[in-house]
């Protein structure tokens, strides 16, 4: 109930207020605005609002509470790399996780010392490439197993390996990066020397 009013929200919805969520969360109403704000640009979620309050959706809600891509509530000092990436803001699936550690483990072995990996910033670096991987799958709808055929590609291919070294990278030069191992499959993978060197996930 707002007031005298009757809401019906559907899962994946809630009612929200700023001067509310200000006073339980202890943050203040600008650094909300600004949360909000940024989750609604990046496609996290959907806002319809009111003279009264704002209606709010969580895209995928439906998505993220399956068990294959449920994401963890707490975390201990002693958890695998995987369930740390696992709390980044609700919006990551084990699919973009898995591709953003597959693309990690090609860059660090075609350089075991690069240094978006190296020195203790690999999980705080994976978690970057695992927000742009998820909007790769989930807004510009890229297919998970095309995603993983051109993550090993580029960084089999010896110019594009010094060119995607991360998420955000990829996501960019994606359409690029799909139309030429398009035309040259048949060379890249001759022989099977392509599966050899890097295997799927």
């Amino acid at each position: 109930m707002i007031g005298t009013q009757q809401v019906t929200l559907q899962p994946g919805q809630f009612v929200f207020g700023r001067k509310t969520a200000s006073k339980e969360t202890g943050l203040s109403e600008q650094s909300i605005r600004t949360y909000v704000h940024n989750l609604y640009t990046w496609g996290n979620l959907t806002i319809k609002s009111t003279n009264k309050y704002s209606l709010i959706t969580v895209v995928n809600w439906e998505l993220y509470q399956s068990k294959e891509t449920k994401i963890t509530s707490k975390l201990t000092s002693n958890q695998p790399a995987t369930n740390h990436i696992q709390q980044c803001n609700n919006v990551t699936s084990n699919k973009s996780i898995r591709l953003s550690e597959y693309l990690a483990s090609l860059i660090l072995k075609n350089n075991p010392s690069h240094k978006g990996l190296f020195d203790g910033k690999y999980k705080q670096t994976i978690k970057r490439w695992v927000i742009d991987i998820d909007r790769m799958i989930r807004l510009d709808k890229r297919p998970v197993d095309e995603v993983e055929k051109v993550i090993r590609w580029c960084q089999a291919d010896q110019f594009w390996c010094s060119i995607i070294l991360s998420g955000r990278k990829l996501r960019e030069k994606y359409d690029q990066l799909l139309i030429q191992m398009q035309t040259r499959n048949q060379s890249e993978k001759k022989g099977g020397r392509l599966a050899d060197q890097y295997p799927t996930l």
